[in-house]
């Protein structure tokens, strides 16, 4: 049996498989190029969007309807009358939204104003290993500063999503500046993120964001499934029939907006970072999981592995 005919075997199961790769005398490479794409059909066939693991998503599953469990059996009133909301809707059936801005959210923008220009941009604060990107993470201590911008409705749209509370496990404020030399690498290149599907990103435009200033790309979570039906595994290695949906311009969505905008998204929708093209665009990101608390949580980690694992979650210090 030729190699065409055995690689065109596997590929009927896994999807396409270089037939080069069974000339090589390195079998590991197909070995591994077989595990992933098993893992990931497996992944697909159980509705999970991520490539994160089987046994983070599982995990992330349960602790998920354990928190909902938990507050319908307290009876927490505030779950109750959360079923329906159009935000929350359209973050269903979209992956994300945009809501206009607030009075509400600009007042807090603006406390932050002073804070935000003469501490949090200044660059001895910056974590960030990029020179064209800077991020400060909010400590303990300064949460309560944020507590403004989650207002009623914020909450209403979060709880409605999770039908159960939440938790702010992350919260930075990010300041990208123009610059000629962005690499084809990490955030800027189109991408899901490997987190667990709880896992939410609400975004606050500080300043105004649109094409030229540093507007997200993104598309819906119609077409991101179609792109994880078909193959899609690495940002850096992307089939044709996956790149023809990523670079149609009439399927990608910019999340443009005035200062005080509210983008929430979900980070398994195929998405990408872009450097504003003038001046410079700052944005306070809030990621947030589901929680069985009944008081709003901060868990500040500006790192990986506290969501490594929902137990992290659940018995890490809160604020």
């Amino acid at each position: 049996m030729s190699n065409n005919i055995i690689s065109r075997l596997i590929g009927r199961f896994l999807g396409p498989v270089n037939p080069k790769h069974l000339n090589s005398q390195d079998s590991s490479q197909l070995f591994y190029t077989l595990v992933e794409k098993t893992k990931f059909k497996i992944t697909f066939i159980l509705g999970f969007r991520n490539l994160g693991g089987l046994k983070k998503n599982i995990s992330y599953y349960l602790y998920h309807k354990f928190c909902i469990f938990i507050c319908k059996r307290r009876g927490d009133s505030r779950i109750n009358y959360v079923s329906k909301n159009k935000y929350a809707d359209a973050f269903k059936l979209n992956g994300f939204f945009l809501k206009n801005p607030t009075p509400n959210v600009i007042d807090a923008l603006d406390l932050l104003n002073g804070k935000i220009s003469t501490e949090m941009c200044a660059p001895s604060n910056n974590t960030s290993s990029f020179k064209f990107v800077y991020n400060y993470y909010f400590k303990n201590e300064e949460f309560d500063t944020l507590r403004a911008l989650i207002t009623d409705e914020i909450t209403e749209i979060v709880r409605s999503i999770y039908q159960c509370n939440f938790l702010v496990h992350n919260a930075y404020l990010e300041r990208q500046f123009t610059t000629k030399d962005i690499p084809k690498r990490s955030s800027w290149l189109w991408h899901f993120d490997d987190i667990a599907d709880c896992q939410i990103k609400i975004f606050y435009f500080v300043t105004d964001v649109d094409k030229d200033r540093g507007a997200t790309r993104l598309h819906n979570l119609d077409n991101s499934k179609e792109m994880m039906k078909l193959g899609f595994l690495d940002r850096y290695k992307i089939s044709n029939n996956v790149e023809s949906i990523l670079t149609d311009e009439n399927k990608i969505y910019y999340a443009e907006g005035e200062r005080g905008t509210v983008f929430m998204f979900d980070p398994k929708v195929m998405h990408k970072s872009v450097n504003p093209e003038r001046s410079y665009r700052d944005i306070i990101v809030l990621e947030v999981f589901p929680s069985p608390y009944e008081e709003l949580k901060y868990l500040p980690d500006n790192n990986v592995d506290t969501w490594k694992s929902p137990l992290n979650l659940l018995f890490s210090k809160h604020q």
